[in-house]
C-alpha cells in the first residue's frame, strides 16, 4: 500500500509541475484591462500587473519611470508607476520573459460603472441615439467593456478569474453605439469640464441580484443569512412550482366560470422566481470583479 502511495504522489506532482510548466511557459501574459487604449487614474501610483515565469524580473516604464519588481511562486506579478498629470498619449512598456508595448495609453480619470439594466442599457437605446451617435468623436473617453451587448448575462464564474475577453475601446461614431449609455454621458460631461481623458470601466449586468458581485468569502462573513436564504430558496423552489401550477389550474377553471356569469375575473397566482433566473452568490465577483482586485485600488469606486 505504502509504495501505491508514493506512486501516486509522484505520479500527481509530476501532474502539477507539467501543468505548471505549461503556464510558467507561456512568458509575460496579461490581463485585457491592461491593454493599448487604456487610461491610468491620473496623480498617483497605478497599479500594472500581470502573470510571468517564477522568479522573472519584471520592469515597467512610463513617462521616464521605470519600476522592477519580480514574479512569484504562481508567476503574479505587480508594478505601481508614477502616472503624474492628466495627458497622452503615451506609450507603456513591460519587460520580462518578452517585452510589451502598449499604445496610445492616456492619463486621465477612471471609474468602475456597475449595476443593472440602467447602467447596462446602450448609447443606441438613448433618446436621440442617431444625433449622439453621429456626433461621437471623442478618443480621450474610453471604455473598457467586461459585458459587451452580445455577452448581456455577463461572465459568470465558480472560481476567480484572471481577466475576461474585452479590449479599451474608443468612442467613435462606429464604436459608441454598443457603450452603456448612462455612463458614456457621464464620461462624455466629465471630459467637457475637466479637459482630461476619461476611462468606464463597465461591469453591469441585466436583472441581477446584489449578492452575485459580492465574493462568497465576504457574504459568509457579513451576510451569511442572506446566502441561507438563497439556499432555502432554491431548495424550495420545486415545490412552490408544483403548488403554482395548481392554483393557476384552478384560477383557470374559475375564470371560465367567472366569463360565464359576466363576473370580474380573478388575479391569477403569482409564479415564483427560479433561482437560476439569476447567478449564483460570488459568481459574477468571480468572473468580472475579482480581476479589478488585482489593481491595487487604482480605479475610483463605481459610478
Amino acid at each position: 500500500m505504502k509504495v501505491y502511495a508514493l506512486l501516486f504522489s509522484v505520479l500527481l506532482f509530476c501532474l502539477f509541475a507539467l501543468t505548471s510548466r505549461t503556464k510558467i511557459e507561456s512568458g509575460l501574459v496579461l490581463p485585457s484591462i491592461i491593454g493599448n487604449n487604456m487610461i491610468l487614474q491620473q496623480q498617483m501610483d497605478a497599479a500594472i500587473w500581470g502573470w510571468d515565469k517564477p522568479g522573472t524580473t519584471v520592469t515597467v516604464t512610463f513617462r521616464e519611470n521605470k519600476v522592477s519588481t519580480h514574479a512569484d511562486l504562481d508567476g503574479k506579478w505587480m508594478a505601481r508607476v508614477a502616472t503624474g498629470e492628466a495627458g497622452g498619449p503615451f506609450t507603456l512598456k513591460i519587460e520580462g520573459t518578452n517585452a510589451v508595448n502598449l499604445e496610445n495609453v492616456a492619463v486621465g480619470e477612471v471609474w468602475i460603472a456597475g449595476g443593472q439594466s440602467n447602467m447596462w442599457s446602450r448609447v443606441s437605446q438613448s433618446k436621440d441615439a442617431n444625433r449622439e451617435i453621429a456626433s461621437a468623436n471623442y478618443p480621450d473617453i474610453r471604455v473598457w467593456d467586461a459585458n459587451t451587448s452580445p455577452q448581456e448575462a455577463g461572465w459568470p464564474a465558480d472560481t476567480p478569474q484572471r481577466t475576461v475577453p474585452a479590449q479599451w475601446t474608443i468612442t467613435i461614431p462606429q464604436t459608441v453605439g454598443e457603450f452603456p449609455g448612462t455612463a458614456y454621458f457621464f464620461a462624455r460631461e466629465l471630459h467637457k469640464r475637466l479637459q482630461v481623458p476619461v476611462g468606464i470601466v463597465h461591469v453591469a449586468v441585466p436583472g441581477q441580484e446584489i449578492e452575485t458581485f459580492l465574493s462568497k468569502e465576504f457574504m459568509q462573513t457579513h451576510f451569511a443569512q442572506t446566502l441561507e436564504v438563497w439556499e432555502a430558496r432554491k431548495k424550495l423552489y420545486p415545490e412552490a412550482m408544483k403548488r403554482y401550477k395548481a392554483e393557476l389550474q384552478a384560477w383557470e377553471a374559475q375564470r371560465a366560470k367567472n366569463e360565464a356569469q359576466g363576473l370580474k375575473p380573478l388575479e391569477p397566482p403569482r409564479e415564483p422566481i427560479n433561482p437560476d433566473t439569476f447567478a449564483k452568490p460570488g459568481e459574477l465577483f468571480n468572473g468580472m470583479i475579482y480581476l479589478l482586485w488585482g489593481s491595487g485600488g487604482a480605479i475610483r469606486p463605481t459610478l
